[in-house]
């Protein structure tokens, strides 16, 4: 934890090492400074926290969240406390890091949601059709029942499942990872969507030279998933006819793979949290998941979208070059 004073004048009088780390300050004396000099290093408006100062003299304590140096959350608490039995009062200035917290808070509220509409919609459905044939047991051919209940079943079940995987990952606090070749990867991929895409009337096309070396150190569950989840979006945003195209290939030092379809493309303002947030319907879980798979083997994922002509996704992992294999 980091921990700072000051006296009731906003003097620095001390500040241990984790809150130089925390400012970036490592090896610097704050003594000289005052409270208002640290605006810029907390990243805060300097009016806002001149407000924050006066509320904590004011009310004895204010807490607040704020984002770290490098993407953490961290809690920033200021308290006026009498001075151990001195004349006057001190100010102490604590910054903890609650990413763990703020985490496990953003989980909770997503299971909640989870629970209460993305699992719940598809059951009220199914009892929506029960009730109705229950109701009139002639008015309603039992094939054409079945085949709905069958739909907002396969529904459910296909939205619970994304959630396990991406709670199980979200869990896990290593990846067991091997050197391994990307074209396995996405030929496993594509066996695995053979079928729906059969059914969809929708082609998959791969496209990969074989004098490119596409090594990566990687999980080949996860990798293979992630592509399942890339290629079933795809596939199912796909009209008729069309095809789905997967790319393979070295960039840069990078081994990419893109998989590209030509559906009705992606809104620009829902594309930069498309991999952060989760969409109504659960729609969010699978690209949450890919996102996440492709930060946790040091890559990341590219999109390219314009509505009306599809959509280009692309998976850049650091790529192994033959003399470390």
């Amino acid at each position: 934890q980091g921990v700072l004073l000051a006296d009731a004048c906003g003097e620095v009088l001390l500040a241990n090492t984790r809150l130089l780390d925390v400012l970036g300050l490592q090896g610097r004396s704050l003594r000289g400074w005052h409270l208002l000099d640290l605006a810029r290093d907390l990243r805060l408006d300097g009016s806002h926290w001149s407000d924050l100062l006066a509320s904590a003299m004011e009310q004895g304590r204010v807490e607040v969240e704020l984002p770290g140096r490098h993407g953490e959350s961290l809690l920033l608490a200021l308290s006026r406390v009498d001075a151990g039995g001195q004349i006057g009062q001190v100010i102490v200035l604590q910054i903890s890091d609650i990413t763990a917290l703020v985490r496990v808070r953003r989980t909770r509220a997503e299971l909640l949601h989870f629970l209460s509409h993305d699992l719940r919609s598809p059951m009220i459905s199914i009892l929506a059709l029960t009730e109705k044939m229950r109701q009139s047991p002639g008015g309603t051919r039992l094939p054409d029942f079945l085949d709905q209940l069958d739909v907002h079943a396969r529904r459910n079940l296909g939205v619970a499942e994304q959630f396990l995987q991406l709670i199980r990952l979200e869990s896990m606090l290593q990846i067991d990872m091997i050197d391994l070749d990307m074209l396995s990867v996405v030929e496993s991929a594509v066996e695995q969507l053979h079928e729906q895409a059969e059914v969809a009337e929708v082609a998959i096309r791969v496209d990969y030279r074989d004098e490119d070396q596409v090594w990566v150190r990687g999980n080949h569950e996860l990798l293979t998933r992630l592509l399942v989840n890339l290629l079933s979006n795809a596939v199912r945003h796909s009209v008729p006819g069309s095809s789905v195209d997967v790319r393979l290939y070295l960039d840069n030092g990078e081994v990419c793979c893109e998989v590209r379809d030509r559906g009705a493309g992606i809104a620009p303002n829902r594309q930069s949290q498309l991999f952060s947030q989760l969409q109504e319907d659960g729609k969010g879980l699978g690209l949450r998941f890919v996102g996440l798979v492709a930060s946790r083997h040091g890559g990341r994922m590219l999109l390219a979208s314009q509505p009306g002509e599809g959509s280009r996704f692309t998976l850049a992992l650091p790529a192994l070059v033959l003399d470390e294999l």
